[in-house]
């Protein structure tokens, strides 16, 4: 198992630099990262699988849906969200993501990436006062590399299946 999580994490290194150095991703790197995901679901005998990720790939399409409009409506037709503001390489990283984490805990953890990646660029973009392209699969790439270094930390808690842990940290956020 730790060979798998070790290829995942190293995964993820590539797809943060590829994103970061050409804002764009290879194929071959998110088919051979949802391959690894659901071995190493296999592995865990999670009987929750195939639940847990259709929810989570309900919470991403619910997101992409109102991203559509949100968009559309500022632009006053409907928008391709694809061409211009959201890369297919993001949603497919989104997607296979979806296997990794019960659907609490990915709904957190795409939160946090998404407000931490705005706080971030906003504060660059107004720094440089120029457009920035953000590289949003680096940011996930990251966030799952920490919250993988996080559960390893954290030996007790399985960070990515275990949601007593969210409920323990609730009184600190709200």
């Amino acid at each position: 198992m730790w060979i798998l999580n070790i290829l995942i994490i190293a995964l993820f290194i590539v797809l943060a630099i590829e994103d970061f150095v050409h804002k764009a991703i290879s194929w071959k790197w998110v088919i051979l990262l949802f391959c690894f995901a659901l071995i190493l679901n296999i592995c865990k005998k999670n009987p929750d699988f195939f639940i847990n990720t259709m929810l989570n790939l309900l919470f991403i399409l619910i997101q992409l849906i109102i991203i559509t409009l949100v968009f559309s409506l500022k632009q006053g037709y409907l928008v391709n969200i694809f061409k211009r503001h959201f890369g297919l390489g993001d949603a497919l990283v989104l997607a296979t993501l979806c296997l990794f984490f019960h659907p609490i805990i990915f709904v957190f953890f795409y939160l946090s990436i998404s407000i931490y990646t705005i706080i971030i660029y906003s504060f660059l973009q107004w720094i440089n006062n120029v457009k920035i392209l953000i590289p949003f699969v680096s940011m996930l790439s990251i966030g799952y590399i920490l919250f993988f270094v996080l559960s390893i930390v954290i030996s007790n808690i399985d960070l990515f299946h275990n949601i007593d842990w969210i409920n323990e940290l609730l009184p600190f956020i709200v």
